[in-house]
């Protein structure tokens, strides 16, 4: 199951028809597809089923033409601008070959090799263990981390960090700390 949010967003007329194709190779291997749109043209063309989702529960569903062109607020451009004059055509094509037109080309596909997975990739793969000097600085920093964040919580007067002259001597100390545990922390990156 593919599950896909908003995947026209963004994109150009031709490439929406090119993953519409993509989508159909998908459902036609056996892939079942559900997007979640706001591209109503899109799902008028392309989808075999449409849903309306309000408040958690599903107040209206049914196929591109039947829900599309039972709905008066949420529906496709062509079957507001055709209603009445055109019945249950809910996109351009449809209204183009009511009008006697013909609908250009389906775009091609572009040739793309089969996906195989390189050794690599595979899940099966396990990452190589971290060397041993990288584990015992790894060690060393949560360590020293630790124990300046413990120090740090057990100096609980602030106020002797500070006074009326500046800094202090243990607000010095504490810089010098807080420094350290940075640098602690800076190891990872």
């Amino acid at each position: 199951m593919l599950l896909l949010d908003e995947p026209t967003k963004g994109l150009d007329a031709h490439f929406k028809r090119l993953l519409a194709k993509i989508l159909g190779r998908l459902t036609q291997s056996g892939v079942s597809v559900v997007t979640v749109t706001h591209d109503l043209e899109f799902a008028a063309a392309y989808a075999d089923r449409c849903a309306l989702f309000f408040d958690g529960s599903i107040v209206s569903q049914g196929t591109p033409t039947r829900f599309f062109s039972d709905n008066s607020f949420y529906t496709s451009s062509a079957n507001r601008i055709s209603r009445g004059i055109v019945a249950d055509a809910v996109t351009a094509e449809d209204v183009i070959l009511a009008c006697g037109g013909t609908l250009p080309p389906e775009p091609e596909l572009p040739d793309v090799p089969e996906y195989t997975r390189t050794a690599e990739q595979s899940p099966d793969k396990k990452p190589e263990p971290l060397p041993l000097h990288r584990k015992i600085i790894a060690l060393l920093s949560l360590a020293s981390a630790l124990t300046i964040f413990v120090y740090a919580v057990c100096t609980a007067d602030l106020s002797a960090l500070v006074n009326a002259e500046g800094i202090t001597k243990l607000g010095l100390s504490s810089v010098k700390l807080y420094a350290a545990l940075i640098a602690s922390l800076l190891v990872f990156m």
